[in-house]
């Protein structure tokens, strides 16, 4: 499904960004 594509890329940038954050 679509869907579950967009969920995965959704929640692979919301990790990076949230590893960027903690580093700052």
């Amino acid at each position: 499904m679509i869907l579950k594509v967009i969920i995965a890329v959704a929640g692979a940038i919301a990790g990076v960004v949230g590893v960027q954050a903690a580093n700052l």
